[in-house]
């Protein structure tokens, strides 16, 4: 026979799980507590106890059916009418101030190499490129320290305009104490005005957070937790890694590849150093927009040269055997405004040169690479001055008349410089000469599409 039921002492028992609970849970059982205390029937405490059940099961008081509607309402407000969406129009990508042609907003870049080809001054000179253009960028840098990242820093500016404007906005962290624990929201809102997040490197970031670098699983949570978040803010990121022992992909988890959208693998055909200018080459060994972004680019750097990577019309194996890209038109334009403002930096060529940078950078190097144009170091930037004027029509590898180039690119034919123009203030010795301003061609706006056929036959990877 069971022992009688000891009323008191269930209650007691009932309300020191209650103080273990807060919220409506804890009022049912202080409820339930006081009915058992007064309550004499075993029936009615039978039922006391069925409805406290109940209440348990539905999570607290919640219908049996509400689970379903709040999924329900939660893919409602995520869904998205494709077909209306193509009838509105999709919009044009969009890409970070200084990485036209091959930056995309928001998306997961993974770059690699063997160690010491020059990850790190690379990744810079574009993130240098990145706030030049007003955009802000975030490193997280767990590896260098602040000393080598600040060397390498004060090669590449060329301007006090590009070093207060990298004060500003390139916004370097040392060995930051990085947490998984953190919430999305705080995450993403401690970045939440970077345009580009640069994570140097990626083994030492994983090591930071506690996971390793060759398990799936680790590097799927730290991207679910540090680098998602990001990507759906619209922040661009770059993970900078290291090659494995193929020296062909990144070492560690083969989730790296799975989960960021675009993979170059760097290599430096020409090496290069603080004397002597080399070649870095960004070979695209994956992406998930078919021809949005170029198969190679190629970056001078080394010497005192440190240019942006620009489209290369090779495979990127760095041999030049096709014919290499030449944007003629831009060379032509390059040619006109250094004649016009000798000893201009690369950065007056930008500004003033209407077109993508990343364009008219190649063609600025072409021009100095074939002698028409003469680049002279002064401090921290490089001064450049004609030395042969260099015409479209006249261009013995470019059989078609400016007008016809012109047309191609969508502008206007470009326009002879006035020889009454004033030199900008600041360039050249003498007084200013009263006259027009410099001409600016209209904006290239078919300049995107020509030069994307020249160097990407579109394929995805």
């Amino acid at each position: 026979m069971s022992a009688p039921l000891d009323q008191n002492a269930l209650a007691n028992e009932l309300r020191r799980r209650a103080e273990r609970v807060s919220g409506r849970p804890a009022d049912d059982l202080c409820n339930l507590a006081t009915l058992i205390r007064t309550e004499a029937s075993p029936y009615e405490l039978a039922r006391w106890l069925t409805e406290a059940a109940e209440v348990g099961r539905n999570g607290d008081g919640v219908g049996p059916d509400q689970g379903a509607q709040d999924a329900r309402a939660a893919l409602e407000g995520a869904r998205v009418d494709l077909i209306e969406r193509i009838r509105d129009g999709i919009p044009e990508r969009e890409y970070l101030p200084g990485g036209d042609g091959w930056l995309i907003a928001g998306k997961r870049y993974l770059v690699f190499s063997p160690s010491g080809v020059g990850k790190t001054i690379g990744t810079l000179v574009v993130a240098v490129e990145v706030v030049r253009h007003g955009g802000t960028v975030a490193i997280i840098d767990v590896e260098n320290g602040a000393d080598e990242y600040a060397r390498r820093l004060e090669l590449i500016f060329e301007d006090q305009e590009t070093a207060a404007a990298c004060s500003e906005r390139l916004r370097y962290y040392e060995y930051p104490a990085l947490s998984l624990e953190w919430g999305e929201k705080d995450w993403v809102g401690a970045l939440a005005d970077c345009d580009l997040i640069v994570f140097d490197s990626s083994r030492h970031v994983l090591s930071a957070l506690g996971l390793a670098e060759d398990a799936n699983d680790d590097y799927a949570k730290f991207m679910g937790r540090m680098v998602m978040p990001l990507s759906k803010a619209g922040t661009t990121t770059i993970i900078l890694d290291n090659t494995g022992h193929d020296g062909d992909h990144p070492r560690g988890a083969s989730a790296k590849r799975d989960l960021n959208e675009v993979l170059f693998e760097l290599s430096a055909p020409t090496p290069f150093d603080l004397e002597a200018e080399g070649r870095l080459v960004w070979r695209r060994t994956r992406q998930r927009f078919a021809g949005a972004i170029p198969k190679a680019l190629e970056q001078r750097i080394g010497g005192g040269t440190y240019g942006l990577p620009v489209p290369t019309a090779d495979g990127g194996d760095g041999d030049h055997d096709g014919q290499p890209f030449r944007p003629t038109f831009l060379m032509e334009r390059v040619s006109r405004y250094v004649e016009f403002d000798p000893g201009c930096s690369q950065a007056k060529v930008l500004k003033n040169v209407e077109g993508r940078d990343t364009f008219i950078v190649g063609a600025l190097r072409l021009l100095i690479d074939e002698g028409y144009i003469r680049r002279e170091p002064k401090g921290n930037s490089h001064l450049h001055y004609g030395v042969t004027e260099y015409r479209e029509a006249e261009d013995d590898l470019c059989p078609t008349s400016a007008q016809t180039s012109a047309q191609n690119f969508g502008v206007d034919s470009p326009r002879p410089l006035p020889t009454t123009a004033a030199l900008p203030k600041g360039e050249g010795s003498g007084a200013e000469v009263s006259g027009p301003p410099l001409p600016k061609p209209s904006p290239a706006s078919g300049e995107t599409e020509v030069l994307t056929r020249r160097y990407d036959d579109g394929e995805g990877s």
